[in-house]
C-alpha cells in the first residue's frame, strides 16, 4: 500500500487547483485533486457541516473537489487500504453558512466499500456501484439513486429520504424523523425500512409473494399486513406515520 505521501504527493503538487474568493474577513478557496491509480479498497468521508455529493466519475479516476474557508480544513489520508477525507473544524466559527460542500466522483465499477459520516447538510449519492455502501447522517435531506452494491445501509436522525432505483442483496434504511420515499428498489435477500416519526411510502421491485413480510405501525395506516412465505424478507416498522408500499414487476 502506498501512503498518502507517495500516492498523492505528485497529485497535490500538480493536479491540485485552487480558486480563491474573498468573503468578508476570510477567503473561500476551492481545491481539487485526482487519483488515477487508487489502491484503496475503502473510501471514507467524515463531515461536520456542508453538503456531500458522491457520483459517477467520467473516467477511471477518483476526482475530489472541496472548499476551505476560515477554520474549515480537510485531511486526506491513504493508509491501510483506506482513502479517508475528513473535515476538520479548527475552531468555532460564525461563518458556517458560507461552508461549501464536497463532491467526490468515483469510477462506476468501484469494487470496494464506501462509508460516510456527516452531521449537517444534504447527502446525494448517484450512479455508482460498490461492494458495500454505509451512510450515516444526522440532519439534512438524503437522495440516493441508481446505486448497486452487495449491501446498502443508511441511518439518519432528521431527514427526508428519497431513494430510487437501488439494488443490493440487503437494503437497510433507518430514519428517526422525516419521510422515507422509495421508488423501484430491489433486493435479493432482505429489505428493512424503519422510521419513528414520518411516513414510509413508495414501490418495491418484485411481487408481494416474493417476500415474507413483517409490518407494524403504532399510530397511522398500513397497507401491507404481515404474512407471506416468500424467500426474501421485508421488514417495515413505523411508530407515528403511515406505511404505503406497492410492488412493481
Amino acid at each position: 500500500m502506498k501512503k498518502i505521501s507517495s500516492v498523492l504527493a505528485i497529485t497535490l503538487l500538480v493536479l491540485l487547483s485552487g480558486c480563491k474568493v474573498s468573503m468578508g474577513d476570510g477567503v473561500l478557496e476551492e481545491k481539487q485533486f485526482d487519483i488515477s491509480d487508487l489502491d484503496s479498497t475503502k473510501i471514507s468521508i467524515v463531515m461536520h457541516i456542508g453538503d456531500l455529493t458522491i457520483k459517477e466519475s467520467p473516467d477511471e479516476k477518483v476526482h475530489v473537489s472541496y472548499y476551505t474557508y476560515d477554520s474549515v480544513k480537510y485531511k486526506i489520508i491513504e493508509s491501510d487500504n483506506e482513502l479517508k477525507l475528513e473535515q476538520v473544524i479548527e475552531k468555532n466559527t460564525d461563518n458556517s453558512w458560507k461552508i461549501e460542500g464536497v463532491t467526490i466522483l468515483i469510477p462506476k465499477q468501484f469494487s470496494g466499500a464506501i462509508t460516510t459520516e456527516s452531521a449537517t447538510g444534504s447527502l446525494n449519492v448517484s450512479n455508482i456501484s460498490a461492494r458495500s455502501i454505509d451512510l450515516e447522517k444526522n440532519t439534512g435531506n438524503i437522495n440516493l439513486s441508481n446505486i448497486s452494491a452487495n449491501s446498502i445501509y443508511l441511518k439518519s436522525n432528521t431527514s427526508d429520504l428519497s431513494v430510487s432505483d437501488i439494488s443490493a442483496n440487503n437494503i437497510d434504511l433507518k430514519n428517526n424523523t422525516g419521510n422515507i420515499n422509495i421508488s423501484n428498489i430491489s433486493a435479493n435477500q432482505s429489505i428493512n425500512l424503519s422510521n419513528n416519526t414520518g411516513n414510509i411510502n413508495g414501490s418495491i421491485k418484485g411481487h408481494k409473494n416474493d417476500f415474507t413480510i413483517e409490518s407494524s405501525v403504532s399510530i397511522g395506516e398500513n397497507n401491507i399486513p404481515s404474512g407471506g412465505t416468500g424467500g426474501k424478507t421485508l421488514n417495515v416498522k413505523n411508530n407515528i406515520g403511515d406505511i404505503e408500499i406497492t410492488f412493481t414487476p
